[in-house]
């Protein structure tokens, strides 16, 4: 497959994890992996064979980079602001961006630093890695051989987590045959720049494009679908063009008339005015429509649970959690017998919270009440005749993992893979949201999102993305064989799909 090469490949040590699933994170920055200071060096210590390990600094670039698409402000309902344009522009020297991370190798063995301080009640898929927080004096990093550093020891413990995609023989195939780059690429959602995109498509092959309505303005159906066209022409794997068209306030293509006389309406105003009879006609209407213009991911519906006056809750059913699991999954089974693959959100509920496009949301909730509850929908969506997406949320769900938001969460992950049983592709909301910054610190997002279990990152910077995810393979911080695993199951939807 054609690539162009993104980023300069780091001469650093490469630090070889143990294959899929065998890799923890153990984070420590400053007074915390939350505080955003200035200290941006880790170490990172990975056991070797022999009871040993080798270390190497990581330390984030912190300058701008000016290959980036712009960074996303707020975001919108799920992804990206309807407001926002994306410009490829500044990228077209596309092989001279910077790298995300500077590296400087060190020579030190040091003693195995594993730590059996895991997250999970149960050791499956896990293992730990202490990463560090290294304060030596500038002349101090850049010695070789430099025995003297001072950790800091105040630090949370980050853990990996992965699961052993099940696919078919032609999809391991393809991936045994991609580059580190074309891995990358196909771990990113990306928000559909303004100009150029079959030009970004040709050059990156992204695992697809999110399309929101300033993509549809002023073209009429025709024009809509040559687009789309020249998007999938340009990738040798058939990108994803996904749209959040759930109806009411999230339309993207019926909000114009150009496409149809009126906008969809809302899941909650259609189930209750028209019950499943209703549900299955709406929905059949939408994929016909969507994949008309080549769209074939619909970013609905929504299986939250909520109440009235709930941020959420315009958008849910409106029902109670059995209701709720019977529209799910008809709208995912009618959706897939028209051709539209479906994304169930916002994984693991999304209950009373706050908007996490502004700020954080706590969810204190028990674990017996998502389980009687807001699992129930999730449950029945993956069940039916199709394999959906799932996306999950950025609320910090107290009960499964109180120091990081659901979408960076291995526990949250292992919950959604073990207990609920969930074998698709699993996607991050948009990882440029406000609410997702303050936990990212001065690591990739980008990297943790792939590090804590998600196949599919909801990106609006795609080239800083790359980059990230790029620099973390070369530099052994991201295990290829743990990248795999997720773009096995990528492809691996696609192919139940007849993309490829």
């Amino acid at each position: 497959m054609k690539k162009k090469l993104l980023a300069f490949l780091l001469s650093a040590v490469m630090v070889t994890f143990g294959g899929c699933g065998d890799i923890d994170l153990k984070f420590s920055e400053g007074e915390g992996f939350f505080d955003k200071s200035e200290k941006s060096e880790y170490t990172v210590i990975d056991p070797g064979n022999d009871g040993e390990a080798s270390e190497i600094y990581i330390t984030p670039d912190t300058s701008e980079d000016n290959d980036a698409i712009p960074e996303n402000e707020g975001g919108s309902d799920d992804e990206f602001p309807e407001n926002e344009v994306l410009s490829t522009e500044n990228n077209e020297n596309v092989e001279n961006s910077e790298n995300v991370y500077n590296e400087e190798t060190k020579s030190e063995i040091a003693e195995n630093t594993s730590s059996d301080n895991n997250i999970f009640e149960e050791n499956n898929n896990i293992s730990t890695t202490a990463v560090e927080n290294v304060e030596n004096s500038e002349d101090d990093r850049i010695t070789e051989n430099n025995t003297d550093s001072n950790n800091n020891t105040n630090s949370i413990t980050y853990t990996v987590y992965t699961h052993n995609a099940d696919v078919s023989r032609d999809v391991k195939n393809i991936v045994e045959n991609m580059t580190k780059e074309e891995k990358a690429a196909q771990l990113i959602l990306a928000r559909c720049p303004s100009s150029g995109a079959a030009d970004m498509m040709s050059s990156y092959e992204f695992a697809g494009y999110t399309l929101y309505a300033v993509d549809f303005d002023g073209r009429d159906k025709a024009s809509a679908k040559d687009f789309i066209s020249s998007i999938k022409n340009a990738a040798e794997i058939t990108p994803f063009i996904a749209v959040d068209e759930e109806g009411g306030n999230v339309v993207r293509v019926s909000k114009f008339t150009a496409f149809r006389d009126t906008p969809f309406d809302s899941i909650q105003n259609v189930y209750r005015n028209g019950g499943m009879d209703g549900i299955i006609s709406d929905t059949k209407e939408k994929a016909e429509l969507l994949t008309s213009l080549g769209i074939n991911m619909n970013l609905a519906p929504v299986a939250d649970i909520a109440n009235s006056g709930d941020y959420i809750y315009n958008r849910t059913v409106g029902a109670g959690a059995d209701e709720t699991a019977s529209v799910v999954k008809q709208i995912v089974n009618t959706s897939g017998d028209n051709g539209l693959m479906s994304c169930i959100k916002h994984f693991p509920g999304y209950g009373s919270n706050v908007d996490t496009h502004t700020g954080i949301a706590y969810d204190s909730r028990s674990m017996d009440i998502f389980r009687s509850n807001d699992f129930v929908p999730f449950k029945a969506g993956i069940s039916g005749r199709y394999t959906p997406a799932v996306l999950v949320n950025h609320n910090v769900i107290e009960c499964m993992d109180s120091s990081l938001p659901a979408s960076l969460s291995p526990n949250v992950h292992k919950i959604l893979r073990e207990e609920i049983g969930f074998d698709g592709v699993i996607i991050t909301d948009d990882l440029g949201m406000d609410g997702i910054k303050a936990y990212s610190g001065n690591l990739s997002p980008y990297v943790l999102g792939i590090l804590s279990g998600n196949d599919l990152l909801c990106v609006s910077e795609p080239v800083t993305a790359y980059n990230d995810l790029v620099s973390a393979m070369n530099s052994g911080t991201l295990s290829e064989d743990v990248v795999d695993e997720h773009v096995k199951r990528v492809l691996q939807m696609k192919k139940e799909y007849g993309l490829i």
